[in-house]
């Protein structure tokens, strides 16, 4: 009798998602992002939410670079910690903003606030 196994199981063997990396209903890219981010970054990119989201003011991703996080090595980097940070209960969205690009357009931004 052979053991039945379940694509979910396969996929996340694929992608070596551990258990303390992964983000539960989020799409397996978000998750392979996150799994495959530097321990180091995704903590102090989780230890800058914690604060942003202490200090009950609203707050976007560019706030975290103000804190010191530099850019992370792969931009779907950057959305992993954000779906971290929404699974965690740190934060929760209360709207948008715009945010000047280097092409000088305008770019719709998430706005943020601690729970």
């Amino acid at each position: 009798m052979s053991q039945q196994t379940h694509p979910e199981d396969d996929h996340a063997k694929l992608i070596k998602l551990a258990p303390s990396t992964a983000l539960p209903g989020y799409s397996d890219g978000l998750q392979a992002a996150y799994a495959h981010t530097p321990e180091e970054w995704r903590a102090h990119a989780l230890r800058i939410a914690r604060y942003l989201a202490g200090t009950g003011k609203p707050f976007t991703v560019r706030d975290f670079k103000t804190y010191g996080l530099p850019d992370p090595e792969v931009q779907q980097q950057w959305g992993s910690i954000i779906a971290a940070m929404r699974q965690k209960q740190i934060a929760h969205q209360i709207g948008w903003t715009g945010a000047p690009i280097k092409s000088g357009d305008i770019s719709a931004v998430r706005v943020w606030q601690g729970l």
